[in-house]
């Protein structure tokens, strides 16, 4: 997008920065509203969700409909990063949060 004769190195930086600013809300808005669903679902959903805001922004010829739905393939992406993580038996619980390991 960077070299396309519509869109500016600026234009291209600041839909990866959409994307990121997706990231930043979604990934604890998620997670919450959804702890109780079972991984494989919600990692399969989120997956889907950010697979069809690539594919629409790509298919877009236009830059604000990209920014509109790089942003929208940005929120599942920083749950479905962080969501599988909570069952692992190192990852510390809210019981054991205070304790030196001792």
């Amino acid at each position: 997008m960077g070299g396309s004769p519509r869109a500016t190195v600026s234009q291209a930086g600041l839909l990866v920065s959409l994307h990121a600013l997706g990231v930043v809300p979604g990934a604890p808005v998620i997670t919450a509203l959804c702890a109780r669903m079972p991984r494989h679902r919600l990692l399969m959903g989120m997956m889907a969700l950010s697979a069809v805001g690539d594919l629409v922004s790509a298919s877009s010829d236009r830059l604000s409909p990209v920014g509109l739905f790089r942003f929208l393939s940005g929120l599942p992406h920083g749950a479905s990063t962080s969501r599988p993580w909570w069952r692992l038996p190192w990852f510390p619980t809210t019981s054991a949060r205070g304790r030196s390991g001792r």
